[in-house]
């Protein structure tokens, strides 16, 4: 358990400020395009599929982030009008099928991976497995936050 925190927290450590950066590249690239197709009538090629590329790759690193921080979507409702075990375990179900569908999301994220491995972008030329591996790497960052909140959950005193 505890080197499933270590590793988390390293994860987490590393994920923000890199998310951080990707952002300020998006904003820099669009911007610096914008400029130059309407200033100078000389716009980037590569602008725009660069910027879904880190978008997507924002997105899913950073959903082990949203898991770690409690910002995914959820019915308060429900933990208002449930207590105490009923909710425990009702938030263990939750999250081992969050936790299942973040290790399909590895596996398929792989398979379209290594089937894409070949073919380059129209734009960046860069192999397609890199806009894809971020359905591998969010996708077993976000199973390994939500194996964490399970087993914090099933070892938690009540």
């Amino acid at each position: 358990m505890k080197l499933l925190k270590q590793t988390n927290r390293q994860i987490e450590r590393f994920s923000g400020p890199l998310i951080a950066m990707a952002l300020l590249m998006i904003t820099m690239t669009l911007t610096i395009n914008v400029v130059g197709r309407y200033v100078f009538s000389v716009g980037l090629s590569w602008a725009e599929e660069l910027s879904t590329y880190t978008i997507i790759w924002i997105t899913m690193v950073g959903s082990g982030i949203c898991v770690k921080r409690k910002l995914h979507v959820s019915v308060d409702l429900v933990h208002i009008v449930l207590g105490g075990a009923i909710l425990r375990w009702l938030t263990i179900c939750i999250d081992t099928v969050a936790f299942g569908f973040s290790l399909l999301l590895v596996y398929y994220g792989a398979q379209l991976a290594l089937f894409a491995a070949e073919q380059l972008s129209p734009a960046l030329l860069v192999p397609m497995y890199i806009p894809y591996g971020a359905l591998v790497v969010g996708g077993l960052f976000t199973a390994l936050e939500y194996l964490e909140d399970i087993l914090n959950t099933v070892l938690a005193d009540n």
